[in-house]
């Protein structure tokens, strides 16, 4: 493989590239530590931050410890896909910075954090309605609830995730045709 020369302007937007999900991902993590403490620090206002969460009018007395474990798991389980599209834009950015924008690793990564974002979506859908399916299990019968919902901004996450993965497949299939014309000459 050639030496690739990555302009100074490509290396230093990289780097605030990097510097901005670091940043973010900091952000995010400290967000999702407060949250977990909140819920550590005092069990018994557990089961009133859990239904405020998730917008619920009661949550039966007979809720196990085990019913809002789950609440609380579920709850972060969109959180934990969102870090995992910030590690990967990180490893995106560094590449750039090291090997330039048009190449087959840039392609790819563009393309798992497009399919990360789309993933975000039904992670949300359906983590939000377990639960609060797990919260109403303790309800008396006729007051159990299940609910899905989707939001604006799960239609625009699946907007951008589709337009990343996209581009990500453009660039893949460019970077190949430029190998192989590169092969020719």
């Amino acid at each position: 493989m050639e030496d690739v020369v990555v302009s100074e302007k490509v290396r230093k937007l990289a780097r605030l590239g990097q510097v901005a999900v670091l940043l973010g991902a900091g952000l995010f993590a400290f967000a999702m530590c407060l949250a977990a403490l909140d819920l550590l620090e005092a069990p018994e206002n557990a089961r009133e931050i859990l239904r405020q969460e998730f917008e619920l009018e009661r949550i039966g007395k007979g809720a196990a410890s085990w019913h809002l474990l789950v609440a609380a798991l579920l709850y972060f389980a969109s959180d934990l896909v969102g870090m995992l599209m910030l590690v990967v834009s990180y490893k995106l950015f560094r590449g750039v910075r090291g090997e330039g924008v048009f190449t087959l690793d840039v392609g790819k990564r563009l393309r798992r954090i497009g399919g990360l974002l789309l993933a975000i979506v039904p992670v949300s859908i359906v983590s939000n309605t377990l639960a609060v399916m797990v919260l109403s299990l303790a309800n008396p019968a006729g007051h159990r609830i299940v609910r899905v919902s989707v939001g604006d901004s799960d239609v625009y996450a699946v907007i951008i995730g589709l337009l990343l993965l996209i581009v990500g497949h453009i660039m893949v299939e460019a970077v190949r045709i430029a190998d192989e014309n590169k092969a020719f000459v």
